[in-house]
């Protein structure tokens, strides 16, 4: 089944911006009201290990992804039709000790799915950056995921 994937600080839910099909499109927090570009599914890629995954929104069918498969920090991610690349494969690592919360880190860059700025305000952008905590996540990058 889908997840709703929450970040930790701000209760709000991963969102395809504006509900949009489209790739490239930005991924953003937005307060969860329940609608399915809040939904993700979590499958393993074609060519991956039982340690990747994909993150597939449930209205787009379009897999997270870094843009432009870079490791700078500061890259938006988006939604991109999933594919092969390292970009669009994630880990989880826990980041507390009841192993409810999760840091989701890209394949490519080994970084960190991040709210950008510490912000907690609807519409904020997430992007990649250095994870931060010893690799357990600065508060911004933590993330729990809830069943929808």
């Amino acid at each position: 089944g889908a997840f709703y994937i929450k970040e930790a600080k701000s209760v709000k839910c991963l969102d395809d911006t504006g509900g949009s099909t489209a790739n490239n499109n930005p991924l953003e927090i937005y307060a969860c009201t329940g609608v399915s570009n809040e939904r993700w599914y979590i499958e393993y890629p074609p060519q991956g290990s039982k340690y990747e995954y994909w993150l597939i929104n449930a209205k787009s069918g379009k897999c997270m992804t870094v843009q432009g498969a870079v490791s700078d920090n500061y890259k938006p991610i988006i939604q991109y039709t999933c594919g092969y690349g390292t970009n669009e494969q994630w880990s989880m690592y826990s980041a507390a000790s009841n192993g409810h919360e999760s840091v989701m880190a890209a394949l490519n860059s080994l970084k960190c799915a991040t709210v950008k700025g510490d912000l907690t305000a609807s519409g904020t952008p997430i992007q990649q950056y250095t994870c931060g905590g010893g690799g357990t996540g600065a508060d911004n990058q933590i993330w729990y995921f809830q069943v929808a």
